[in-house]
């Protein structure tokens, strides 16, 4: 833990820097990327988007300085979850590529990845970055803030962005804390039992134990180190035994019985609900054996050392001899585990921090609770107030694989007979549950706009077409447009994020259908108009009002008849831009009007476009005439 806090945080780019001090003591949503595209990003680091963090006092060298951020949106710990799930572990994001540095005395250097360990994956996911400075930082005065302050940097170098992630909290010395405790075990040592002299226990020490018990289950022989192959174990406490006199030893592990030799032995763990999984070994002829949790026996093996946990009840099951091992009579079996409150663990914002003095804490800290406790009084809780849970209930559960089985025909409820959820709005999607198969278009649809670690902002999908031969029909093919959120006025999926989108369609796809996923054409729209205005009415104001109003009503996530995005494959009707030229305020009639697409020569039709395309915001030209009062053009 470092004596520094955050005096100053700045973002830049483009070599414009921003105090964005005031937002983040605020909670205000900070954009350390900004709110462009990028692509490609600056190749000159002092023009490449930046967050700065300015520190009162110097970081120091060689000691590791942890910073916790937050940020806005699903990107949290389920977030997390999902992504590992979906990809096997939290994979670099598809796109962003980002970097730190740290200010000496003689300008910014680099910090590698040894130096740097960063897993909010360019600030779309909470997470940690903890930062081992190679050398002293110096004070300086950088951007707007005129202090000297030791400054850390993360620059952007590589994107594009799909969409801009926000940063709503940085915390300094920040760590994740869990509600559980260790189960610890007590053992007494017989008078004269000693240890090895370099293999003797110590208070705080891990190691792999050695252990011998006689009949009464005392202990009998010694040994820690991480040379032995028994249970990984820590020291809580250890009083040696004397030649007259007997020792104790406790461990976090305990003894939970011995082995009967009868098939599906059952045994109950002394603290439930179990925090994580359960550790087990037995002992037999002073050999450890390590016996492996498993969710079912179904698969196990007559010789496999497999047991089952009821995490709730902390009941611990063994096999029958057919689906997994028996526990050999007079094997003393041994746990190791954490148990944790579960729904009674809420912990408010308000709550103090207290440790109890207990043996566990006793052995694990460093200094004593009482200290311990006095230097928790100066700590901050951030984010939310956090609650336990107690283990799901079986309605729940139920109500779960309902949810699963009847997926596709809720989504069919939503629909309501029309071929895409496309303009039907992206919450009321995202509140149904995805189908674990995608049979149908909607499930296409409703899959892609919910891939772990890429946010879409619209997802469409076709059955039968290809997109390279678009007159052609294409039996077994989906296709599946997805438009991200970024850039602004006409957002173009990445490669990357398309084959991020494919690869985790492809796995809900139906066997033998050929899956393409695409980003959409565009068609850019301008409009060319004589205007008569209201007299009384401001020219400029006016004409900027109707501009405004063409942009929005072409935009292609914004716009269309229903403000959800410009419908893919929908023409441009001249006869709805007359509408939205006449529901300016101070306009009074459209005199003349024609349509300009993608550059080319002006037409009085509509614009056409193709089933894969959007439209976009042009450049308008609009002419203004005054009226005058008698109803005449002035």
């Amino acid at each position: 833990m470092i004596d520094a806090a955050i005096a100053a945080v700045q973002t830049s780019g483009n070599k414009r820097f921003t105090d964005r001090t005031h937002d983040l003591r605020n909670g205000l949503p900070l954009r350390p990327w900004g709110l462009d595209a990028l692509v490609p990003v600056a190749t000159d680091p002092e023009a490449q988007p930046a967050l700065y963090l300015g520190f009162g006092a110097a970081l120091p060298p060689g000691e590791p300085v942890t910073l916790r951020f937050a940020v806005s949106g699903p990107a949290g710990p389920e977030e997390r979850r999902r992504i590992a799930a979906a990809f096997e572990t939290v994979p670099p994001h598809h796109s962003i590529r980002s970097e730190w540095d740290f200010l000496d005395g003689s300008g910014w250097k680099p910090l590698t990845d040894k130096h740097a360990a960063d897993d909010t994956r360019g600030f779309t996911l909470d997470g940690s970055v903890v930062v081992t400075l190679p050398s002293a930082s110096a004070a300086k005065s950088v951007g707007t803030v005129t202090a000297p302050l030791h400054y850390l940097r993360c620059r952007l170098v590589a994107g594009p962005l799909d969409y801009a992630p926000a940063v709503i909290d940085v915390a300094v010395n920040a760590v994740e804390v869990e509600q559980a405790s260790a189960a610890t075990g007590k053992f007494l040592i017989l008078p004269g039992v000693k240890p090895p002299a370099d293999e003797a226990p110590a208070i705080g020490k891990s190691g792999r134990l050695s252990l011998v018990l006689d009949a009464s289950e005392a202990v009998v022989g010694l040994a820690l180190s991480d040379a032995r192959d028994g249970p990984q174990v820590t020291v809580l406490d250890y009083r040696p035994a004397l030649a007259t006199l007997a020792g104790s030893l406790t461990l976090t592990l305990l003894l939970l019985g011995r082995g009967t030799g009868l098939p599906g032995l059952e045994l109950t763990l002394a603290d439930a609900p179990v925090a994580g999984s359960v550790a087990l070994w037995t002992l037999l002829d002073g050999k450890f054996r390590e016996w492996r949790m498993r969710p079912d026996l179904d698969a196990s093996a007559r010789t496999d050392a497999d047991f089952t946990l009821s995490a709730s009840s902390g009941e611990i099951r063994f096999g029958d001899g057919e689906r997994g091992a028996v526990v050999p009579l007079g094997a003393t079996i041994f746990a190791s585990y954490s148990f944790t409150a579960a729904a009674a663990g809420k912990l408010s914002r308000e709550a103090a921090w207290r440790l109890p003095d207990d043996v566990v804490n006793r052995g694990l800290l460093e200094a004593p609770v009482a200290e311990v406790n006095a230097a928790l009084t100066a700590t901050e809780r951030r984010g939310a107030d956090a609650e336990g849970t107690d283990e799901e209930s079986i309605d729940r559960a139920a109500g779960r694989a309902a949810e699963t089985l009847w997926a596709h025909e809720r989504l069919l409820d939503l629909a309501q007979g029309t071929p895409s959820f496309d303009g039907r709005g992206r919450d009321r999607i995202l509140a149904l549950a995805a189908p674990q198969r995608a049979a149908t278009l909607l499930d296409y649809e409703r899959v892609a706009l919910d891939v772990p670690g890429a946010p879409v902002a619209r997802a469409r999908a076709w059955a039968g077409l290809d997109p390279d031969l678009p007159c052609a029909t294409a039996p077994g093919t989906v296709v599946v447009a997805v438009v991200p959120w970024l850039p602004a006025a006409r957002p173009q999926a990445s490669a990357a994020l398309l084959a991020t989108v494919r690869r985790y369609l492809d796995r809900h796809r139906l066997v033998g259908t050929r899956l393409r996923v695409v980003a959409p054409t565009y068609r850019i729209v301008g409009v060319s108009a004589v205007i008569a205005v209201h007299a009384g009415a401001s020219s400029d104001e006016t004409r900027a009002a109707v501009v405004a109003a063409l942009d929005r009503f072409l935009d292609p996530l914004q716009g269309g008849l229903d403000g959800s995005g410009w419908p893919f494959g929908r023409d441009v009707y001249r006869s709805e831009i007359l509408a939205v030229i006449d529901g300016v305020s101070g306009v009074d009639h459209v005199e003349d009007l024609a349509l300009v697409a993608d550059g080319e020569a002006p037409q009085c039709g509509n614009v056409c476009t193709g089933p894969l395309a959007l439209v976009a915001p042009g450049t308008h030209a609009i002419s203004l005439t005054d009226r005058s009062d008698d109803g005449h053009a002035a």
